[in-house]
């Protein structure tokens, strides 16, 4: 993904890819540019992310990239204490004020 390309992006899904942690820590990185501005909907749904990448994305929200995050999806993935940790961080910033559904069953 380019950082400050796809500025008008709403919705990125990519559910059942296998991007594991490197995959979203990349996506952690993307957050934090300008592009995910708009972003509303973030779906990671079965992609057998750790508690590496977990964390990436929670310190990439909070970085306030994606302020018009209205739903994440990280359902399915191998998210332990660490990675629920970040991700509660997140919950508990600024950026988080649209944030309307999580999903991390």
């Amino acid at each position: 993904l380019e950082f400050n390309g796809a500025l008008n992006l709403r919705v990125l899904n990519l559910a059942i890819n296998k991007i594991g942690d490197a995959g979203a820590t990349a996506i952690g990185k993307y957050l934090q540019s300008e592009g995910a501005s708009k972003l509303e909907k973030l779906n990671l749904n079965s992609n057998e992310i750790g508690d590496g990448g977990a964390t990436a994305i929670g310190k990439g929200l909070q970085f306030n990239g994606a302020l018009n995050l209205r739903v994440l999806n990280l359902r399915s993935n191998k998210i332990g204490v660490a990675g629920a940790t970040a991700i509660g961080k997140y919950l508990q910033s600024e950026g988080a004020t649209k944030l309307e559904e999580l999903y991390l069953s």
